[in-house]
């Protein structure tokens, strides 16, 4: 573990400016540090230290499934659920499909919803067709309940808009 700390320590002192790479460099900057690009240990392990660089490296290498689950839940549940607002952000732009669910029925827009992630969430429901109705599951209330409760007027009137505006297509 402490040699994967000072990888990570290197990495970050190759390229400090949070940017986007291309794939050669990201391999290139990956390969010089010994992390191997397809490495879904060091992706999660990115996210839940809100190392956006290194994650940053890990995505634009493209060797890893962004949509996969990997130890029951996909990268961007756990950027969400971990309030890793930057790499959420990123996950989506770079194909991230935040309909995905934990194998217990938890989603990306629940935790960022829960987190009071504004722009995530605003993010996440740009995905056309994304589900906002979600039923009381596993002690988890319905996402605009959540909104509600939490003070999260932003995110409620978001998801508010959002159901209205899908309601509407419908008929």
């Amino acid at each position: 573990m402490k040699k994967l700390a000072i990888l990570f320590t290197v990495l970050l002192s190759i390229n400090t400016c949070a940017h986007a790479y291309t794939q050669k460099e990201a391999l290139y900057f990956l390969q010089r540090s010994n992390i191997p690009a397809n490495s879904q240990g060091a992706l999660l392990n990115a996210i839940t230290r809100g190392d956006v660089e290194t994650a940053k490296l890990l995505i634009d290498a493209k060797q890893i499934d962004l949509n996969q689950r990997y130890l029951g839940s996909t990268f961007l549940i756990q950027a969400a659920y971990s309030k890793q607002d930057d790499i959420a952000l990123y996950l989506l732009e770079n194909g991230a499909n935040p309909q995905i669910k934990t194998v217990d029925g938890g989603s990306a827009l629940f935790f960022a919803v829960k987190n009071g992630q504004t722009k995530v969430v605003e993010k996440m429901l740009e995905t056309p067709g994304i589900n906002i109705k979600r039923h009381r599951m596993f002690f988890r209330l319905p996402l605009k309940t959540t909104a509600k409760r939490n003070g999260y007027t932003e995110i409620y009137n978001m998801l508010d808009k959002y159901q209205k505006e899908y309601e509407a297509s419908k008929k």
